[in-house]
């Protein structure tokens, strides 16, 4: 069995604590209370009655607040804080819904059925109905009297059933079944050759199976229990406890625990378990906490089984997110599983029906005295005197055990006054166990894909890929991701008696494909980095990433499970934040396709580098893959290399034949040694605008062609194709010349109206906060549908006329519209005056007059753009946004999700959406 810790460098719960917690305002990532667990269930089934549809909750959480929006809370803690909303995933009709609640109005401001591959987290309710179902089965019945087994102690536990290639496939789980007589190690006892198949949806076998007939190993020697041991029995040892008389040296207040120089928010969530939010250290020459890590959490477990056999194949587990690290977290035994000087805390989740379900004792929080050391040093070169300092090592621990199955994972959060934070997990429990025909090694001639433990049991080959979120916040939120080369350097010019010596060579990822990092390939050390924070010598302020023993996973990469585990490919991956990309293995795992996973997140060739621009540091986000080439192990086209983004536009000898009758500079450009950033950025440099156009044409052409050829066409000649290249570049010029800006009429609507398909309507609205000196700018862009594609909520200089503030905000807002990538705009704004300005065709020689003139010029190579007046009733959210501005210092941006402060003004718009 191989095990590996994973980390997760991607940007981008929660509990209710029930001793020695003070009284406390609800923080934002406070996890949801059982009240609230039971006001979200009373708000769905209000919507959805029982009576008429049976609901099922998957998963309830909290859905937590966009981080900008957090950190803007934290500048001002006294503040009111962010509207509490949960995020539901419930099973409706046999379809899966994802469910937004708000929980201050009580109603529902999403409602979205999702379509895409997967199912959601199983719950524990479904899958003990499921392994009752045996029980009444007659088929079942008589293959366990064939066996001459008695069906009162027979128990039965479910296997998620993966993907292997199938286009669709319905909500069903497998069961295998165990003997309990004699022992309650079950997983000791298997009754092999029996598989039932029970779809979840209908709660029935659909399937049923009794393929061979394995004699079930003896219960002799398999029991666990401390009270059924039998003589001669192991070492006793001592018992020791650690006394602390003054009580525990930490503090809770609410989520938040203190220590020594330590803050941090501890949550719970039922698919992750433990969360470690907001984790700052103190500095005692800055009196200030210091920021290290926002959010923290394991992302996903993958276990894949290495046994191909028909009752094995497909145990290939996703432990968090099929089955939920959260929802099986068990309760802690004091002075066993924790020390005497720990404080346990609760947990809550919902159940499938929705009610809350308390964990006791879920989590335990102690003082380790280990006997370790920390740091020390004895000095005796200073004549006469002996220097003796030594620094024990105690740290704080945050316990919980999540018992998945047959493994017990111990995971363990360390914090240490030395400023590090420790990541720990522990497996036990009992080995998923086969049964076999041999009762010796000398029987076996076969590859029987494990280990003879004992009598007729094989102990199966596996693995456990863990997997961490951690957004990294080391001393604010610019930080940058750098690798430092260990590199060796030759002396060759004899001015050393040396012959070598290593040095560092530092390297800062551009780029999410700089940052894949695979342990083990070359020496370095990996440290994330404040480039705009300094040490007093000059050092970039940075934390680094210590890992620990490094095995990578073995299967083919174009086998199913690796597929869907492809984000154990790597040991460390960077990517921006995303509030919807925390899960490795995708929001729905059971029966996933490996389509929505952190390595195809990653496929993007995102710039991830911080840059200072001015006195602001931004984060650099551009994408240049629009079009995904999902690695595969050989080309489909030529049968000779690996297929990936570049090989497939670029390097492929199928795609050279085209670029071969292509413009003449493109033909002499060498087709090996790049990545795809490295190939874009020597086409940029040599490449005037229409010939880069013309590559991009081309490309897309190749994309095109390769896809037909997947499906099982032909790819076309390479000449037609040159052609065809030539002549889409050609209409997309005269298009280019023939695009002209609308003068609309301005036109009053009393509600929000909808912009045709395929075009973004755009409203903006200022505010003027004459009292603290600035303007407060809203912007939201909308589709045909009213969904919610980008918004904005910014402050600005300060006017004090009204239409410049308001031609001020429009050009704002579009410069936000363009940087998020719409050009094809309906724009509404509330002021009549400046609505005209901007649609008459002749000069403005107002005192905003160049203003109008700069958004005039940002339609010149748009395909059109309309503009008009709408009245305050079909402007709300983005007043809401203007008015919030007044609680920010930076500028907020939301991109495809609905923004906290408009909550209620996007509700309001759907109530009356295109009356």
């Amino acid at each position: 069995m191989a095990s590996t810790l994973k980390l997760i460098l991607f940007l981008l719960l929660s509990f209710h604590i029930f001793s020695l917690v003070s009284s406390h305002q609800h923080h934002p990532l406070d996890s949801l209370t059982p009240s609230e667990f039971t006001l979200v269930r009373t708000i769905v089934n209000k919507t959805y009655p029982s009576s008429k549809l049976n609901i099922t909750f998957q998963y309830i959480g909290l859905d937590e607040p966009d981080k900008p929006i957090i950190l803007s809370w934290l500048s001002n803690p006294k503040s009111k804080p962010p509207p509490r909303r949960a995020f539901v995933i419930a099973r409706l009709d046999k379809q899966s819904h994802e469910i937004i609640v708000d929980l201050s109005t009580r109603v529902i401001v999403s409602d979205k059925v999702y379509h895409g591959h997967g199912y959601p987290l199983l719950t524990l309710d479904e899958q003990l109905a499921a392994v009752e179902l045996p029980q009444t089965y007659e088929p079942f019945i008589e293959s366990i009297k064939k066996r001459g087994l008695n069906l009162s102690e027979v128990v039965c536990s479910t296997f998620t059933i993966g993907w292997f290639g199938e286009l669709k496939s319905k909500r069903v789980l497998k069961l295998l079944c165990f003997y309990i007589d004699g022992t309650v190690n079950l997983y000791a006892r298997t009754v092999e050759g029996i598989t039932l198949v029970v779809d979840l949806d209908e709660m029935k076998i659909v399937e049923y199976n009794d393929r061979l007939i394995v004699p079930v190993p003896k219960a002799e020697g398999t029991e666990y229990r401390e009270s059924k041991q039998k003589p001669p029995f192991g070492p006793r040892l001592n018992g020791a406890a650690l006394v602390q008389p003054d009580g525990p040296g930490f503090k809770i207040d609410g989520h938040t625990v203190s220590w020594v120089n330590w803050k941090f928010h501890l949550g719970f969530d039922v698919r992750a378990g433990p969360i470690i939010s907001l984790a700052s250290i103190y500095d005692l020459e800055k009196q200030k906490y210091r920021q290290v890590l926002y959010r923290g959490f394991i992302s996903e477990l993958f276990v894949p089984y290495m046994d191909p056999t028909e009752e094995w194949y497909y145990k290939t587990f996703f432990d968090s997110g099929e089955f939920g690290f959260g929802q099986s977290a068990v309760s802690l035994k004091p002075l066993a599983d924790c020390p005497a000087n720990a404080v346990f805390l609760d947990a809550y989740y919902a159940s499938s029906d929705g009610t809350p379900v308390k964990i006791s004792n879920a989590f335990c929080i102690f003082e380790n005295h280990a006997g370790s050391i920390m740091w020390r040093h004895t000095e005796t070169s200073i004549p006469g005197e002996v220097i003796r300092e030594v620094r024990p090592d105690v740290s704080l621990v945050v316990r919980m055990v999540a018992t998945v199955g047959n493994y017990d994972y111990i995971i363990d959060w360390e914090f240490k006054p030395s400023g590090s934070i420790k990541l720990g997990i522990g497996l036990t429990g009992i080995l998923e166990m086969k049964g076999v025909i041999y009762t010796h090694t000398d029987q076996i001639k076969e590859n029987v894909h494990g280990t003879l433990l004992a009598e007729n049991t094989i102990g199966v080959y596996h693995d456990h890929f863990l997997t961490y979120y951690l957004d990294l916040d080391v001393d604010g939120e610019d930080n940058s991701f750098v690798k430092n080369n260990l590199e060796t350097i030759k002396v060759t010019n004899h001015s050393s008696p040396r012959k070598s010596y290593w040095t560092v060579v530092s390297e800062i990822a551009k780029t999410e494909s700089d940052a894949r990092i695979q342990f083990g390939l070359k020496p370095a050390e990996l440290v994330v980095v404040n480039p705009n924070k300094k040490t007093k010598v000059g050092n970039n302020v940075g934390y680094r990433l210590i890992p620990g023993s490094a095995t990578h996973p073995l299967l083919s990469h174009n086998d199913y499970p690796q597929i869907r585990g492809a984000f154990t490919n790597n040991d460390v991956w960077v990517t921006p934040y995303n509030k919807s990309e925390k899960w490795a293995g995708g929001l729905y795992v059971d029966q996933s396709q490996g389509d929505d996973t952190l390595a195809v997140w990653s496929l993007s060739c995102v710039f991830i580098v911080v840059s200072k621009v001015g006195n602001r540091v931004t984060l650099q986000l551009s994408s240049y893959a629009k079009q995904r080439v999902v690695p595969e192990s050989l080309c489909h086209c030529c049968q000779r290399e690996p297929e990936d983004a570049v090989h497939a536009i670029w390097g492929c000898g199928a795609a050279q034949d085209i670029w071969a009758g292509s413009l003449t500079v493109l033909q002499k450009i060498r087709t090996n040694h790049y990545d795809f950033l490295q190939l874009f950025e020597l086409l940029a440099d040599r490449l005037d605008t229409t010939e880069l156009e013309h590559f991009f044409i081309q490309s897309w052409l190749i994309c095109n062609q390769r896809n037909v050829v997947v499906h099982g066409g032909q790819m076309k000649d390479p000449r037609w194709l040159n052609k065809r290249a030539a002549k889409l570049l050609d209409e997309y010029k005269k298009a280019q010349a023939r695009m002209v800006i609308s003068n609309a009429t301005p036109r009053c609507r009393s509600y929000w109206q909808a912009p045709a398909q395929d075009v973004y309507k755009l409203n903006f609205d200022v505010t003027i906060f004459s009292d603290i000196n600035c303007l407060g700018v809203g912007a939201i862009v909308r589709n045909h549908e009213g969904e919610v594609m980008a918004t904005m909520s910014a402050k600005g200089e300060f006017v004090h006329n009204s239409n410049e503030a308001e031609v001020l905000a429009c050009r704002k807002a579009l410069e936000f519209a363009m940087e998020a990538g719409f050009s094809n705009l309906v724009i509404k704004g509330d002021n009549s005056n400046v609505m005209r300005a901007l649609s008459a065709p002749a000069v403005n020689n107002s005192l905003y007059g160049h203003v109008v003139d700069d958004i005039r010029s940002y339609f010149l190579g748009w395909q059109s753009v309309g503009l008009s007046c709408v009245k305050r009733e079909g402007n709300m959210v983005a007043h809401s946004l203007a008015r919030y501005a007044r609680n920010i210092v930076e500028a907020l941006f939301w991109m495809e999700d609905e923004p906290s402060p408009a909550v209620d003004a996007l509700h309001y718009d759907r109530l009356h959406f295109n009356e």
